[in-house]
C-alpha cells in the first residue's frame, strides 16, 4: 500500500505540473494545429472535390481498395477491411497523426523528468518522499496521462465537428473515433516509458531527448526493414516484436490483432520501466 501511495503522490504532482506548464499548453496547440487541423483540411478537401456527392457504393469501393492495399498480406485481411470500410475518412487520417504527435509531445514533455532532477541533484530530496522505482512509475504514469488528456480533448472537438456537420452518423463517428483514440494511447504508453528510460540514463536532459528520439527512429527503421519483402528471414521473424508493427492492427476488429498489439506494447513498456528503475536505483545522486 505504501508503494501505491508513493506512485499516486508522484503521479498527481507531476500531472498537475505538466498540464499547467507552458509545455502542456504547447502540446495542446500542436495537436490542434497539426492533428485536428490536418484532418479538418482533409474533410474540406473531400467536400470541395465532391467526394461526398458521389454514390455511396462508389465511395465504399474506393475505401475498400485503399484498405485492401494497406492490409495486404495481414491475416484476417477481409475482416479488418469489412470493419474499417465504414469508418469516416477524417478519423482514419487523424489516427496516424495522433500517434505521431503523441510520440513527439511525450518526448518533449518527459525528457527531463528524471535527468533534470539528477542534473541539479534535487532528486535526493524527491526520493525522501518516494522510493526510486515508485518515482519512475509515477512519473511515467503522469507523462502518459498528460498525453491521454490532451489527445482526448482534441479528439472530442474533431468528433463533435464531424457529427454536427459531416455526412456521418454520430454513433459511427464516436465508435471509430474512440477506437482509434484507444489505439493511439496504447502506443503512447510505450513512448512514455521509452522517454522515462532515456531520462534515467543521463544527467544532461538534452542527451536524454536525443537518445529517446534516436531510439524511436532506429526502432521505426528496424520495423520498416523487417516488414520489407527482401528482408532476411531472421529480421522478418522479429517484425511482430516491434510495437510499430501493430499500429494499423490496433484498430482492427479482432482480438488477435488489437489484443496482440496491446500485449506487445505492454511488454515493451514494462521492460523500459524496469530498466529505468534499475538504472535510477544504482545511480549515485
Amino acid at each position: 500500500m505504501q508503494v501505491l501511495s508513493e506512485v499516486l503522490l508522484t503521479f498527481g504532482r507531476e500531472l498537475k505540473r505538466t498540464l499547467r506548464s507552458g509545455k502542456g499548453l504547447g502540446g495542446l496547440l500542436l495537436f490542434l494545429v497539426g492533428g485536428a487541423g490536418v484532418a479538418i483540411v482533409l474533410f474540406s478537401f473531400l467536400e470541395r472535390a465532391e467526394y461526398y456527392a458521389s454514390r455511396q457504393e462508389t465511395r465504399t469501393m474506393m475505401r475498400r481498395q485503399v484498405l485492401s492495399a494497406m492490409y495486404e498480406g495481414v491475416s484476417g485481411q477481409e475482416q479488418i477491411v469489412d470493419y474499417l470500410v465504414k469508418a469516416p475518412e477524417p478519423i482514419m487520417a487523424f489516427y496516424p497523426l495522433t500517434a505521431f504527435f503523441l510520440g513527439i509531445i511525450t518526448m518533449v514533455w518527459g525528457f527531463d523528468a528524471i535527468a533534470g532532477d539528477v542534473q541539479y541533484r534535487t532528486i535526493r530530496y524527491v526520493t525522501l518522499r518516494a522510493r526510486r522505482p515508485s518515482l519512475v512509475v509515477g512519473r511515467w504514469l503522469a507523462l502518459w496521462a498528460s498525453g491521454i488528456v490532451v489527445s482526448l480533448l482534441v479528439s472530442l472537438i474533431l468528433w463533435a465537428g464531424l457529427a454536427a456537420k459531416g455526412p456521418y452518423e454520430a454513433s459511427v463517428v464516436f465508435h471509430y473515433g474512440l477506437r482509434t483514440w484507444v489505439a493511439s494511447i496504447t502506443l503512447s504508453a510505450w513512448y512514455s516509458a521509452l522517454t522515462i528510460l532515456a531520462s534515467s540514463l543521463f544527467r544532461t536532459p538534452v542527451l536524454a531527448l536525443l537518445t529517446a528520439g534516436g531510439s524511436a527512429t532506429v526502432l521505426w527503421f528496424l520495423n520498416k526493414l523487417s516488414g520489407a519483402g527482401w528482408a532476411p528471414s531472421w529480421l522478418k521473424g522479429a517484425h511482430l516484436a516491434f510495437p510499430g508493427a501493430w499500429d494499423d492492427r490496433l484498430i482492427g476488429a479482432g482480438i488477435e490483432h488489437w489484443g496482440a498489439g496491446t500485449l506487445v506494447c505492454v511488454l515493451w513498456t514494462a521492460i523500459a520501466l524496469v530498466g529505468a528503475s534499475a538504472v535510477l536505483s544504482k545511480r549515485d545522486v
